[in-house]
């Protein structure tokens, strides 16, 4: 039957929170089973209508949560935070000990690990960005000390942007 496809089924019933299977409370079962296209379907079939009422009330808290957040100022907020921004400058020189520090990805500044002065080693976190609800770490790239930060905690960053530049020690 080419809709079988072998998988690994982890059994978890969604009531756990999430704080009882890091701190290990719960108790995994990983088995191996054959999964069927067609008894998947049956499922859904099932339990459309309690996948329905759950999806109205998942919208229903996102459009609250949306509603909070206009109220709140937010969408205002990250205009207001990207035209007061002076620390980010387009353009940066380097001298040839220098090596740049820069961002894989656009997002906001959340924390920044480092201060002007400071010994680093290579892969030692500098900043921490914030993008889609993701924490996503910067690392130096090369062991140095730290000459200038480019950023501030809450700029919005772009790939590629220059955050730290580190000069060789």
């Amino acid at each position: 039957d080419p809709c079988r496809i072998r998988c690994k089924v982890l059994c978890l019933f969604s009531t756990l929170l999430r704080s009882d299977v890091i701190s290990g409370k719960v108790k995994l079962e990983i088995r191996e089973e054959i999964f069927r296209l067609r008894d998947y379907q049956e499922f859904l079939d099932a339990n459309a209508q309690s996948i329905a009422e759950f999806r109205n009330q998942q919208q229903s808290a996102f459009t609250a949560e949306r509603e909070h957040w206009v109220r709140a100022g937010e969408f205002g907020r990250q205009e207001e935070l990207s035209t007061e921004s002076t620390s980010v400058s387009l353009e940066i020189e380097i001298t040839a000990n220098q090596t740049t520090v820069t961002s894989d990805v656009s997002g906001t500044v959340w924390q920044i690990l480092v201060e002007i002065g400071q010994r680093v080693e290579e892969g030692q976190n500098v900043l921490i960005l914030e993008a889609m609800k993701m924490e996503i770490s910067v690392a130096a790239p090369v062991s140095g000390q730290i000459a200038q930060v480019t950023c501030a905690t809450g700029d919005l960053v772009t790939a590629g942007q220059v955050l730290v530049i580190l000069e060789a020690a």
